[in-house]
């Protein structure tokens, strides 16, 4: 018998607003099962909105629990289409790498081991404002539970196809959101009073795997470390960098060589498993992920979605944007003591994209 108690908590808001203050606040607490080992991995909140606005349906999950393509399935089978039928279960495949031959395989192949074996011990991003100052980073970062949500307003995914596709045949929408947001970050920090010419600054980009759509839920995922082109001082070299790093991720085998890495790294102790995992996270500036969601409208329990957010407090800065019916809904989840103007990023990323929608064809 399932008590309900357990898996649907119900709250109430008086205008977006507090919806906005009550995710962000509950996203700071652990789970009821971190004190209470019998409470699920989950928590369900369904929030009415008594004031203007859009009521919510907050839902809370344990990372153990599955990756972003696994809760996408869980998506599927919990939602419908507006007609009440169930949705298809999402198809993700692996994007298929240019043609290379066998000896430039082999080097990028010895590239990436190199790559992510030393990427524990060895490199810095550059102090700038969006990460924590230098000297804090060498002792390694701890999570000081100070952090805070910066909701960018849901925009066009259709002006970012067009910006994609006015650039050339094999950009993606990936590229352009990455672009747009090293270009964020970039004026953040010149508004900081910060020079940026010369600066070094990386991405952990968490890479999932596809599997077959009966797979159970579960992680199946690694993090890549990519350039943040944020030391470009135009548009369109951003642009251009953004695409060919992850173009050539795609034929570098890097994902494959990050995961097997990981993995070794989860049979060390705990000690040396969690020292990797904070000396990596302390060496980069932020997380970037862009999860792909439904591209037609969904219901949840006879409701129509008309927007999602996900939120995760990280060690570093964490963006991430979800794609729900043309439209972008994104947020950049920052620590307090590392920005102190957090409220410019979301007139500076919009006005990137509007900049760059701007830019003639190639």
């Amino acid at each position: 018998e399932v008590d309900l108690k357990q898996h649907l908590i119900e709250h109430t808001v008086n205008g977006e607003d507090e919806l906005h203050a009550f995710a962000e606040g509950i996203m700071m607490r652990p789970l009821r099962s971190a004190n209470n080992l019998s409470a699920p991995l989950w928590e369900i909140f369904l929030v009415t909105n008594k004031g203007p606005g859009r009521s919510g349906f907050v839902a809370r999950i344990d990372h153990s629990l599955g990756d972003g393509i696994a809760l996408t399935h869980v998506l599927a089978r919990i939602a419908t289409t507006t007609a009440g039928a169930p949705l298809p279960l999402p198809i993700y495949k692996r994007p298929t790498p240019p043609a290379k031959d066998w000896f430039a395989m082999l080097v990028a192949i010895f590239k990436a081991i190199g790559k992510y074996l030393l990427l524990p011990a060895v490199g810095w991003d550059s102090d700038t404002p969006c990460n924590a100052p230098l000297r804090t980073r060498h002792n390694g970062l701890t999570f000081n539970n100070r952090r805070r949500t910066i909701f960018i307003p849901e925009h066009s995914l259709e002006q970012i196809k067009r910006i994609k596709t006015k650039a050339g045949k094999m950009f993606t929408v990936n590229d352009v959101v990455f672009a747009a947001t090293a270009g964020a970050l970039r004026k953040y920090c010149e508004t900081q009073g910060a020079n940026l010419n010369d600066a070094n600054a990386r991405a952990l980009v968490p890479v999932a795997f596809p599997r077959k759509t009966d797979t159970p839920s579960g992680n199946l995922w690694t993090f890549l470390s990519v350039r943040l082109p944020i030391e470009r001082p135009t548009l369109s070299q951003r642009l251009a960098l953004s695409h060919s790093l992850f173009d050539e991720l795609k034929a570098s085998g890097e994902p494959v060589i990050s995961n097997m890495l990981a993995q070794l790294n989860l049979g060390a102790p705990d000690f040396v498993f969690g020292k990797v995992g904070q000396s990596i996270f302390s060496r980069h500036t932020m997380v970037f992920s862009n999860v792909p969601g439904p591209s037609e409208p969904v219901c949840i329990g006879g409701r129509r979605v008309i927007g999602i957010q996900a939120l995760y407090p990280n060690l570093i800065t964490q963006m991430i944007c979800i794609s729900y019916c043309d439209r972008m809904f994104m947020n950049f989840v920052v620590d307090e003591d590392v920005f102190t103007a957090p409220d410019l990023l979301p007139k500076l990323y919009l006005d990137e994209l509007e900049a760059l929608d701007a830019l003639p064809p190639a």
